[in-house]
């Protein structure tokens, strides 16, 4: 039984940093989503996305949504719609965030010096990997 678990040691102690991530797209899967405040006491959304498919895989990082001005509002709603979710509302959006749970979604991650920010570029219909249509370039999915 220890050689077979020997094989797998490797994978077991992997750790790969977020940061460590090269720029690009990737699909990943909402697995948590809750809402929170942040310091300042401003309304959070928090997603847990974890990559689904790569060299990647298995990776987990939050994406955070603050509301804390007009435009922080306009940005959460862009993902959302991206999302393909319908919320009648900001509050429902706050109300019931498990609407996020399962979904699969292509992100992409685009670092600026010490800041690394990953944007939803579209909602995943398929779960085949490959190609995505419409796209010129291959996509871990």
């Amino acid at each position: 039984m220890h050689e077979r678990l020997e094989k797998y040691e490797a994978f077991f102690r992997r750790r790969v940093d977020v940061n460590e991530i090269p720029d690009g797209e990737y699909s990943v899967s909402v697995i948590r989503a809750e809402v929170t405040e942040s310091r300042l006491g401003d309304p959070q959304l928090r997603l847990c996305l974890e990559i689904d498919a790569g060299p990647y895989q298995g990776v987990k990082f939050f994406k955070y949504y603050t509301i804390s001005s007009e435009a922080a509002a306009a940005y959460l709603y862009e993902d959302v719609c991206r999302c393909g979710i319908e919320a009648a509302s900001l509050v429902e959006v706050f109300e019931v965030p498990d609407v996020f749970l399962g979904l699969r979604l292509l992100v992409e991650k685009v670092s600026n010096g010490d800041r690394v920010s990953w944007y939803f570029v579209d909602r995943m219909e398929s779960q085949e990997a490959g190609f995505d249509e419409g796209r010129d370039h291959e996509v871990w999915q």
